[in-house]
């Protein structure tokens, strides 16, 4: 991974934190369009770094608190552009373009990103 590509996927990532604990009513609404389930694949486990709660190597990844892993965790991912993080390589989808998040004004927050 180049480090442009590093530099976006981890402006994404603390996105994604930002949305889930500061606008968590958009964040359901956009959790409503995805359809699918996780393979439990590891590859949201491994974004900018690999979690240290995953063990094991491909193709037998496992997290050692799956039932007890953090929201973030839990509802990644929270719209398309998180599965190209993960090269669309996911058992999630989502039914519409329709991307609620991305509709949340973030001018006191773009300086972050």
């Amino acid at each position: 991974m180049n480090v442009t590509a590093a530099i976006r996927i981890a402006k994404q990532k603390i996105k994604r934190h930002i949305y889930i604990y500061l606008f968590s009513g958009r964040v359901q609404k956009q959790l409503e369009l995805r359809e699918g389930k996780c393979l439990q694949c590891g590859r949201c486990c491994k974004l900018v770094f690999r979690c240290p709660m995953l063990v094991g190597e491909t193709p037998h990844l496992r997290c050692r608190i799956y039932t007890h892993r953090s929201k973030v965790c839990m509802q990644f991912p929270i719209s398309e552009e998180d599965l190209r993080d993960v090269n669309n390589q996911c058992g999630y989808s989502f039914r519409t373009a329709d991307n609620v998040v991305g509709d949340v004004d973030l001018k006191n927050l773009s300086s972050y990103f």
